[in-house]
């Protein structure tokens, strides 16, 4: 190799050394991007975990006493109704196609909405289930979607579904309403961090597109015998 052709091989080298030097900071820095992003995210979404934390306790302290307290109620009050058909509505439990006449004239007296009465017969049955307590400790709180808040509203969004209402109600009714809010909190912040999960995308895929630039240059270097 002559002399000329040496100090090409060296001013490549040199070229590459700066091109990876150069991506390897800009690696770093769009790595400490996303991290400081994402722990934004987390720490917003850290603070609806202490209210779902407790109403899963209070559910807890829920025995099957109070369970049956709920499912021999004839003419339950109308909170109680609401509160198990968000329940339901939260858990996949579908309602039944026709509520009884009688129920249904009941829910309709408080002006409930029409598929309340639907969903007291199948959501008693459920509570009557060995899989009640489980499927409560392992309901996926990030995978609600905008359909089912969408049917949650009109229980969650009726004078009767309150705290003072809520309050003269059974044990099981004021744990599980606890717990719908809870959801309902949590589901509602993870909408408002949604443009920094979709912020933290973007920034990935152009760090993903800065680390193969890197690795390209580090295989010419090598290439380059360096």
């Amino acid at each position: 190799m002559s002399a000329a052709e040496v100090e090409q091989q060296h001013e490549l080298v040199q070229r590459l050394r700066s091109v990876v030097a150069r991506d390897e900071d800009e690696v770093k820095r769009q790595q400490q991007r996303i991290r400081t992003v994402a722990d934004e995210v987390q720490q917003q979404l850290d603070e609806t975990l202490p209210s779902l934390k407790d109403s899963l306790k209070m559910i807890a302290t829920v025995n099957k006493s109070d369970l049956m307290e709920v499912k021999m109620l004839v003419r339950p009050p109308h909170t109680t109704m609401l509160v198990l058909a968000g329940t339901c509505v939260l858990h996949g439990v579908a309602p039944d196609s026709k509520a009884d006449p009688g129920l249904q004239e009941y829910t309709d007296t408080a002006e409930l909405p029409s598929s309340t009465a639907r969903y007291w017969r199948p959501g008693k049955a459920w509570l009557n289930t060995s899989t009640f307590w489980d499927h409560m400790k392992a309901f996926q709180h990030d995978n609600i979607s905008a359909e089912t808040m969408h049917k949650l509203q009109p229980s969650t969004t009726h004078p009767l579904f309150a705290r003072q209402r809520v309050v003269r109600c059974d044990l099981l009714t004021r744990s599980l309403f606890r717990w719908i809010l809870a959801m309902e909190q949590y589901y509602l912040c993870s909408q408002r961090v949604e443009p920094l999960r979709h912020q933290m995308r973007a920034m990935s895929e152009s760090l993903d597109t800065t680390l193969r630039g890197l690795q390209e240059a580090k295989q010419l270097l090598r290439d380059a015998g360096a």
